[in-house]
């Protein structure tokens, strides 16, 4: 996970740095993509945050980014149970399209009426209950 600082510091050198970085979008996607187990989200936290700290960099991190609501408040469950990997995040987030994606159009149409699909939104309690801890 050494790409994140590197990152962060071009954008620092061209005057912009992001306040937000991500260990890596939906960790808890499998193939094609490279699925993150959770303990191993929060060790990759700890070391992260050190380092951008080393290098002089106020970056936080997105946790969790995941694909699944309900799989992205473990990871974020995880990442916030320790003081050391905490102190690193700064945002909670999740794609909550996840279950609307077989019929996108009707995922939409729900969307823009105000009435996301209940497997979406069912979370968001338990994930504002961890921001707030």
């Amino acid at each position: 996970m050494e790409l994140q600082p590197v990152l962060a510091l071009r954008f620092l050198d061209a005057g912009n740095e992001p306040p937000h970085l991500t260990i890596y979008k939906e960790p808890d996607l499998g193939p094609p993509g490279y699925k993150i187990e959770i303990p191993d989200y929060a060790a990759i936290l700890k070391p992260l945050g050190r380092r951008l700290r080393a290098k002089g960099l106020s970056n936080k991190i997105v946790v969790s980014d995941g694909w699944i609501g309900q799989d992205a408040i473990l990871y974020m469950w995880a990442a916030l149970v320790e003081p050391e990997p905490r102190q690193h995040a700064g945002a909670l987030a999740y794609h909550g399209s996840a279950d609307g994606l077989d019929h996108p159009s009707l995922l939409l149409h729900h969307s823009a009426a105000s009435n996301p699909p209940h497997a979406t939104v069912q979370i968001r309690p338990a994930i504002c209950e961890l921001g707030e801890q």
